[in-house]
């Protein structure tokens, strides 16, 4: 069985969020291309938000 854990997002995981984006299975729901600036911008503004709360997913 493969454990998990929950961290915030950090600047470094921003390339692999971009590399999903670009996974035809994973972004069934658009086909838009995000930048790392784009992502960066965005997580930025979700930072911003208190009502939201965003983490990475990873392996332990």
């Amino acid at each position: 069985m493969t454990r998990l854990f929950l961290r915030p997002i950090e600047e470094q995981d921003f390339p692999g969020i971009q590399k999903g984006y670009q996974h035809e299975e994973t972004m069934t729901g658009t086909r838009k291309s995000f930048t790392l600036n784009d992502i960066r911008s965005a997580y930025t503004r979700f930072l911003q938000d208190d009502s939201r709360r965003d983490f990475a997913i990873c392996p332990c």
